[in-house]
């Protein structure tokens, strides 16, 4: 794991099968974000705040979760929003502009706010460096977990990013049906992380197509917070 992240997923109920449904990506040092989004003009409630604070100049933590995509479920929905992050903001003591929110799943079910608001306060107590089931809280229908991480040399600094995402069904160009959220402890400005993640998702995910559907939840967010002690980049 990349320094100072401690990550964790639980099942906090909003799934039927007892698995992982609730992840949670935390940095006690304040981080540089970048993120980016469906092209969809119709966008689930948590990519309504992520979009709202993603320019925000740090942040903290990335709170996601599986099995209700919270979209198109009426205000009910805009409110497990914001009692997520209140209630997340309260627990590790940071602004709420400082948290990145995210869910997939099934579209048009109401959002148990309730579960999430308890889910919140059992995935906190079990964060730590190992991640143990995060890769696995934002799953809905993929067949396998999927994580990677990579560490390097940056002119005698040890720089790791990691990295967990959710792809599947629904693959079409502008960031389809997926979650991804990479955590770096490398110091870099946050307009170089934007423009570099910008470039990397062209490459990559805005190029792949199964079904020709654009998701109303996909998004990708970025997180580093410095730490590996590199000259900024």
């Amino acid at each position: 794991s990349p320094k100072g992240f401690l990550a964790a997923g639980v099942y906090s109920g909003i799934k039927k099968k007892k698995v992982e449904d609730l992840t949670l990506i935390y940095s006690e040092a304040p981080c540089r974000a970048a993120g980016a989004f469906t092209q969809n003009t119709l966008t689930a409630w948590p990519l309504d705040w992520s979009r709202s604070v993603i320019n925000e100049p740090f942040h903290h933590a990335i709170l996601a979760s599986s099995g209700n995509a919270n979209c198109f479920n009426g205000p009910t929905g805009k409110q497990a929003v914001e009692v997520s992050v209140k209630t997340l903001s309260h627990l590790i003591g940071v602004p709420a502009s400082s948290i990145l929110i995210a869910q997939t799943g099934v579209i048009g079910r109401p959002f148990p706010v309730e579960t999430i608001r308890k889910g919140i306060g059992k995935v906190y107590q079990k964060l730590s460096p190992l991640g143990t089931g995060a890769a696995r809280g934002i799953l809905t229908t993929d067949t396998r977990v999927k994580e990677f991480a990579v560490t390097v040399n940056l002119k005698g600094k040890q720089v790791t990013l990691a990295s967990i995402s959710k792809c599947s069904g629904m693959i079409h160009p502008n960031l389809a049906t997926m979650l991804v959220f990479v955590t770096t402890d490398a110091y870099i400005e946050k307009a170089l992380l934007e423009k570099l993640l910008k470039k990397a998702v062209a490459q990559t995910f805005n190029r792949m197509s199964v079904d020709n559907d654009l998701s109303t939840n996909d998004c990708i967010f970025v997180l580093a917070n410095g730490l590996a002690g590199n000259k900024r980049l």
